[in-house]
This record gives C-alpha cells, structure tokens and sequence, in this order.
C-alpha cells in the first residue's frame, strides 16, 4: 500500500486552490525525502519529492504542498496529448487552454519554470512519460527538468534522446524484476486458483506491455499524430489481453482492450481477485488487521453491474456489507463472495466456482 501511495502522490488539492490557479500558478520550491518500505520480499528504497505551489491573485494567494507522483504526471500528459493531437488535426486550441492549471498543465509549468522558457508539446510529453516509467516517478520528473535546463549546447530533443537511453537500463531492470522476483510472490496461491490465475495472467500481461513500451516509448505521441485511426487499431491487435477496471458514478466494470473475446476464466478469476484485495485492504490498520465486525461500511466495487440475485434479493447487502454474501455451505458464489472465501479458508479447503 505504501507503494502504491508513493507511486501515485497526491491525489487532490483543495477546491479553492482549483479556482485560485486559473488567474495565477507559481512553483514556490521542492524537497526531496525518502523511506524504505518491504515490497513482499523486496526491501526498496522510495524517492520522493514535494513540490511547494502557490496559486491566486495579489493579496489573495493561496499555497498548498503535494507529492509529484504517477496521478498528476498521467494527468499532464494526456492535456499534452490532446495538444498534440488537435495540433494534428488542425483543430482549434484554444478550448484546451480553458482547464485548470493544476493538474493538468503542472507539467508544462514546471519545465517552463526549469528552463525559463517555452516548451513544446512534444518534449513535456515525452519528458513526463519517461518520468512515468521510473518507479520513483516525482523524482525522475524533476531530475529531466533538471537535464533540460542544464542542456548546454545541446537541443531539448537531443536531451530527452540521452535521456532515453539512461533509461533504457532501468526499465531493463525493472522488466527482469516482474520476470522473476514477482513470479516468486505468486507461487503461494497455488492453491487459490482463482487468485493465482489472476495474479499470474496480470504479470503476463504487464510483462508483455513493458516489453512493447521498450520498444517504443513514446508510442501514444506516434498514435495521436496518425492522421486516421488505423494505428491505434494496429496497436489495439498487438496488444495481450489487457484488463481494465473503470470506475463509474456508482459502480466499476471489467473491460478488455482486445480484438476479440475475452477468456471467460480468465475474466472470472480478476473479478474475483479483485474482489479479495478489496475485503483485505478495507482490514487494513496501520499497525494491525481489524476484524470484520470493525470495518467501515463500503460496497461491491461492481455493485450495479453485476447480475448476481442478491443484487436484487438484497442490494443493501451489496452496497454496505457485500463479504456477507459469502456462504461456506455453497460451491458457487458471486465474484465478492468467492474473494472472501480465497481469504477467509484454509488453501486446502477453499471451494473453487465449476467453471475455475
């Protein structure tokens, strides 16, 4: 969970400050810190970096501090994105310059505040999406800001090209940790077959994509500068099996980015393991695992989506307490209950639905 915190950063500000940045946006300062947190068996040392911003009109500023991670960054890149791709097609820029500056051109801002001029679409993208491919995201961010800056004689192209191959090595290394030490982790669900399946096709699949992104890393700049949609449908068949969880207004629904129909195993087994880290990580204290009976109310993450009878029989079941609709006495359960049972057995007593 501290990971998954780190990788993100933060991920909002107040609503003041949302207003404040459309009349000004100043990046104040940084710092950096760092822990060490225990990655399964991986111990890992974290970089971080909190960027200090301050936003309004004269007498009127409003200042906030945030982590730089993957969520702001990913939002900067797709405003980018979108340049590019109205620039492409000759569309009218002017309606994107209406958004807030934070967090979608905090990007831009902070390589304009580096370099003390203007840059290109083209480079803040390319930049942000090297950031995004470190595991330290914030710092990579800010360390390529840096490089641009202290250029010399060198072009921003010829700089992010260096940079490129300085990251090559990493992503390299990061590629040979899912290959092997994460395989490892998987081994203990062996007997939790949905849970294995499912963990197991997710390396699968990350492994597959972070060997395309090896090969193109900025391959979301080459698709919205295609002049038709041909190369994202090309992309689209290239492409392994790739699941994605879309949060609605009132539910989450699974989803696959392939040009054909999806395993239904497979399709099972996600719902199932993503239902089980749901009921675990509502458990999780800080320095314990509260019990059931303690743990705050929340709902089925495909609550409104799902066609299971208790849906029907007793939705507020599914929005409130959905690990109560696992029952030990039936070999078939809905996706939740099936998660609760991976959890709540004994791995040689856990009862698998027919089709797994």
């Amino acid at each position: 969970m501290k990971f998954r915190v780190h990788l993100a950063g933060t991920l909002g500000l107040p609503n003041l400050f949302h207003a404040a940045s459309l009349a000004s946006f100043e990046i104040v300062g940084w710092d950096f810190g760092s822990q060490q947190v225990n990655l399964a068996s991986q111990v890992m040392m974290l970089n971080s970096v909190r960027v200090r911003v301050r936003a309004g009109s004269p007498g009127a500023y409003c200042e906030e501090s945030f982590d730089l991670g993957s969520h702001v960054l990913s939002e900067s890149v797709a405003w980018e994105l979108e340049r590019i791709l109205f620039e492409t097609q000759k569309a009218d820029l002017s309606v994107l310059d209406e958004v807030k500056i934070w967090p979608y051109k905090f990007a831009r801002r902070f390589l304009e505040h580096s370099i003390g001029g203007a840059v290109d679409s083209r480079i803040v993208a390319k930049v942000v999406l090297l950031a995004l491919q470190s595991t330290d995201p914030g710092v990579a961010f800010v360390a390529l800001a840096g490089a641009l800056k202290d250029r010399g004689a060198q072009s921003l192209e010829e700089v992010v090209e260096r940079c490129r191959g300085e990251f090559a090595a990493e992503f390299a290394s990061m590629r040979g940790a899912i290959v092997s030490d994460l395989r490892t982790e998987v081994v203990a669900f062996g007997s939790r077959k949905p849970l294995h399946r499912a963990f197991s096709d997710l390396i699968d699949t990350a492994e597959a994509l972070l060997q395309i992104r090896s090969q193109s890393e900025f391959f979301e700049i080459d698709l919205v500068e295609s002049p038709d949609g041909a190369a994202l449908v090309n992309m689209i068949k290239s492409f392994p099996p790739c699941p994605i969880i879309q949060p609605g207004e009132d539910r989450d629904e699974i989803f696959y980015i392939l040009d054909r129909e999806p395993d239904k195993v497979a399709a099972v087994s996600l719902g199932v393991a993503q239902s089980a880290l749901q009921f675990a990580a509502v458990h999780y204290q800080l320095h314990a695992i509260a019990p059931t009976n303690q743990v705050r109310k929340l709902s089925c993450r495909f609550y409104g989506s799902c066609g299971a009878p208790q849906t029907i029989a007793a939705p507020e079941r599914c929005k409130e307490k959905p690990w109560e609709s696992f029952d030990p006495t039936l070999a078939e359960q809905c996706w939740y209950g099936q998660g609760v049972a991976q959890l709540r057995s004994r791995p040689s007593s856990v009862s698998q639905p027919p089709e797994l």
